[in-house]
């Protein structure tokens, strides 16, 4: 019996199929994107302005096409002993739909329409609205604002569609869902519409089972007032749930069997911090990709500073040491450093032929380093850890490249975690 995962990740969609009976990983497929990031331009030639990024959804419906019959040509496991899917992807990465979930950037009145698009994470064009959204919550009193430290970024979603709202009215008007791609995806295979609750709590200002008032998006336009209630929907799909069933329609595109079941989608960060058993209070994970990515569980909901780090003024220099297992840490940055020196990286990222011998080694400690002292630092203050709650943070950094080493255990250095977070 088999499980199939997918992680639609910045450039990628990669697909594994897991034995469930003993969790072996059998085969493995990879989807590079035809469209990749559009930064620059959409696939017509229309030029974009600076700091958009955006996707084309039909770069993830190619992905299940791919990567899952690919599978199945790699193992001798056949299609019908698959009983689910799960999937993760990154996020905030919402999209304006019509009723049905056809993308507006499907229709052909709106293909050299930037707003139609993917809007994706690192979308930051939509920085305007997000001071804006952080100003008048401030001024409002809103107490849903201290839970994400004071500031709503603006690589979230009512950031990137009260951009819609301001800048294209008509597409606003002609948006019947605004809904994050992992949503949409586990739509296009179930053919039912789901909210991951996960998602809403990050990424759409979701809090206490809500989102914020109504009286709350029309301060900040009135034309917002109704957002939630036009445009998305106040119900939650909680993680490990199922989110549906494979339609037949979809099922023959993708080569598996129709009825097998759907999970609700989840953050591609999030993900992590089981695979590598970084569960209990205190214990972090630090996940490397295209971007960076904290994840700490905690026994209590804390509320945090807008500056978690403390004064940057008062950071400590790159003269202190701030590794908490220094065997431990020591062990997996030489293996980073081995992995990496082949391909000529450079922790410093130059591009150039990489650094030498020690050389490396030492800036990939730095980077280990003030990512841990921050890291550090907010889970002490903010989180009241005990030192031995902090230290065993400090393992789960270094099990994201690798297994797990709660016990300072002989480091395996060559495990495929390292391979993953180098990109290869």
């Amino acid at each position: 019996m088999y499980a199939i995962g997918l992680d639609f990740g910045t450039l990628s969609g990669r697909a594994v199929l897991v034995d469930v009976g003993d969790g072996a990983e059998i085969a493995e497929a990879v989807f590079e994107y035809p469209h990749a990031v559009m930064d620059s331009q959409l696939p017509s030639g229309a030029k974009l302005p600076p700091d958009w990024a955006l996707q084309h959804p039909q770069d993830y419906l190619d992905a299940l096409a791919h990567t899952i019959p690919a599978l199945f040509e790699q193992s001798a496991a056949k299609p019908e002993d698959v009983k689910g899917i799960a999937i993760d992807f990154t996020a905030s990465s919402p999209m304006p739909t019509q009723s049905d979930g056809t993308p507006l950037c499907f229709l052909d009145e709106f293909k050299d329409e930037p707003h139609a698009y993917i809007k994706l994470w690192k979308h930051h064009a939509a920085q305007r609205q997000a001071d804006q959204i952080n100003a008048v919550a401030s001024d409002r009193g809103e107490t849903w604002l201290p839970r994400y430290g004071g500031k709503i970024s603006s690589e979230w979603l009512f950031s990137k569609l009260l951009q819609i709202l301001q800048e294209r009215p008509d597409i606003y008007e002609r948006t019947d869902r605004f809904i994050e791609a992992a949503d949409w995806v586990i739509w296009q295979l179930t053919g039912v519409e789901t909210r991951s609750a996960c998602i809403a709590g990050y990424k759409a200002m979701v809090q206490d089972g809500g989102f914020p008032s109504k009286a709350y998006f029309k301060a900040l336009d009135p034309a917002f007032e109704h957002v939630v209630d036009e445009k998305m929907t106040r119900e939650f799909a909680e993680l490990g749930a199922k989110a549906g069933q494979l339609t037949p329609q979809m099922a023959k595109r993708i080569g598996l069997p129709a009825g097998i079941a759907v999970a609700v989608a989840n953050v591609d960060a999030h993900v992590t911090a089981p695979a590598v058993k970084a569960t209990d209070p205190g214990a972090m994970v630090m996940i490397m990709g295209t971007s960076g990515c904290h994840i700490m569980s905690a026994a209590a909901l804390k509320e945090v500073d807008e500056a978690p780090f403390g004064d940057p003024a008062a950071a400590p220099g790159p003269e202190d040491d701030y590794r908490v297992d220094d065997g431990a840490q020591d062990r997996a940055v030489n293996q980073l450093a081995d992995e990496m020196r082949p391909f000529g990286h450079s922790a410093g990222g130059d591009g150039g032929g990489g650094a030498g011998k020690g050389e490396l080694e030492e800036e990939v400690h730095q980077c280990f380093a003030l990512a841990w002292s921050g890291a550090r630092n907010a889970a002490e203050e903010k989180l009241d850890l005990t030192e031995d709650g902090t230290a065993d943070a400090g393992l789960g950094i270094i099990s994201a490249i690798g297994n797990p080493i709660a016990d300072d255990k002989e480091y395996n250095g060559r495990d495929a975690g390292v391979h993953e977070v180098l990109g290869q």
